[in-house]
């Protein structure tokens, strides 16, 4: 027994013994000197680049070399790359250095400027459909070829054709069969690009490309109080007709819309919170968006909303709302059927009439966006009704029997010239037409018939109460 626990113990301390002088030697001057060796043969020969720099130092652990103020380029089909960084280091596996041939494990690049260009080939020119049809097999052949796991970018401004970013920390991983982006850009400022003035402040994102799809599995956007989440994956993704299948989501404050539609003839959006979960799917023109929004204490000119609740689809044809529902204190506004809001062909609004079911609804509320030509009406109600809106008019009609809680027709802040309260509500029916109003009204109560009928025309109003008994 003693005799196999001395071989034990002589066994453990040969291999601490064999561990620490590996640890020495990976750590010597020869290894040092050989890791030297092939990290400059590698920068200036094997990727056949141009390449010059200053103050080369060379690490131990991990194995490798950094460069100071280096410039680097490189010109290879169907990619060429133009380098100007403050660092630049290379670093490989220590157990690559016994072997013949190796490739960088990653190279780290700070502050500095890449660029990076189609490369088109000397007396060839690239016509229109070969520069937006790109044969990413083509593309995918080269990288096992590419000896290179990784390159990070830290702080690096990053210039792609006629796009610009700036990258906080972001790395371009090489797996042979397809390549990965991950971490986080700045400072992306779209005006360029766009007719709107919008600067993104951040993006953290990773995304894997493969010949078949790219594959998103996160891109977050922020830009302000804005934010939007994206996931998802596009197939054919460098042809003129990619199809894609995404999860978006966005939270945005709902007066940001001002900063990109203009809404100042039709009314403002102040205050409030909307989230937009949406799935996207198409291929080429051919798209489908299906949206649930979600708006929280909205105020508006339109409406105000404790709750706002939304489901809408759209597609190349079409946007269809397929439920709507508003909360307002004690108030409820839902939608009884789909609906047509825009037609992509028409170019039109409400080309179809929509019927929603409103539960003790205020009416300064629910007619905010038309107090110009109704502010006279005052009170609440519950009933269904229906609206249709025309070139130079619109209409509401009663479709079910439903409650007057109130109704009020003011003259001015002092005085009414009606009010009725917990009437039933038989008929009505309100249009306007250029401003001018025409209402009908047939309420009931006990033995009480009221049939009013109001009007204005050029600025004056007109109340008739005909074939009616008040008890």
């Amino acid at each position: 027994m003693k005799r196999v626990n001395k071989i034990l113990i002589l066994f453990l301390f040969i291999m601490v013994v064999s561990f620490m002088l590996t640890w020495e030697f990976l750590q010597s001057r020869w290894v040092a000197k050989k890791i030297s060796t092939v990290a400059t043969k590698y920068i200036t020969e094997v990727l056949d680049a141009e390449v010059a720099f200053e103050n080369l130092q060379f690490n131990l652990l991990p194995p490798g070399a950094t460069v100071k103020n280096l410039t680097f380029k490189m010109d290879k089909k169907p990619v060429g790359v133009a380098i100007y960084a403050n660092e630049l280091g290379i670093y490989f596996n220590p157990l690559d250095v016994f072997e013949t041939d190796f490739i960088a494990d990653r190279i780290a690049i700070s502050d500095g400027l890449v660029h990076i260009k189609h490369s088109k080939g000397e007396g060839k020119e690239q016509t229109k459909s070969e520069s937006s049809d790109i044969d990413t097999n083509e593309i995918f052949k080269i990288l096992p070829k590419v000896p290179l796991n990784k390159i990070v970018l830290e702080n690096i401004l990053v210039k792609y054709q006629n796009n610009e970013l700036l990258t906080k920390e972001l790395a371009l991983i090489n797996s042979k069969k397809s390549l990965a982006l991950e971490g986080t850009v700045e400072s992306i400022d779209l005006s360029k690009y766009i007719t709107l003035p919008l600067t993104i402040d951040s993006v953290d994102l990773s995304v894997e490309a493969r010949p078949d799809k790219l594959k998103i599995s996160k891109v977050e956007v922020q830009s302000g109080f804005k934010k939007l989440n994206a996931q998802g994956e596009v197939k054919q993704y460098f042809s003129q007709a990619p199809s894609y299948a995404l999860k978006v989501s966005l939270i945005s404050p709902i007066n940001a819309v001002h900063d990109y539609v203009d809404l100042t003839r039709t009314g403002t959006l102040d205050e409030g919170i909307i989230e937009v979960n949406s799935d996207i799917s198409g291929s080429g023109e051919n798209f489908s968006v299906f949206a649930d929004v979600e708006g929280r204490d909205l105020v508006t000119q339109f409406i105000d909303a404790n709750r706002l609740n939304a489901k809408v689809r759209v597609n190349s044809k079409n946007v269809v709302f397929e439920d709507f529902e508003i909360k307002h204190k004690s108030s409820r506004f839902k939608l009884q059927k789909p609906f047509e809001f825009y037609n992509m062909t028409s170019k039109k609004f409400l080309e179809e009439p929509v019927v929603a079911k409103f539960e003790n609804f205020n009416l300064k509320n629910a007619l905010k966006y038309l107090k110009e030509d109704v502010g006279f009406l005052r009170g609440s109600l519950t009933t269904t009704l229906r609206f249709d809106l025309y070139a130079d008019s619109f209409s509401f009609k009663v479709q079910e029997k439903g409650m007057i809680h109130e109704l009020a027709l003011e003259i001015d802040e002092e005085l009414d010239a009606f009010v009725a309260k917990d009437f039933s509500l038989v008929k009505g029916d309100i249009s306007i037409v250029r401003g001018d109003l025409d209402l009908s009204l047939e309420l009931n109560k006990s033995d009480n018939q009221l049939n009013i009928n109001a009007k204005t025309r050029e600025g004056k109003f007109e109340l008739e109460v005909p074939n009616s008994f008040i008890n």
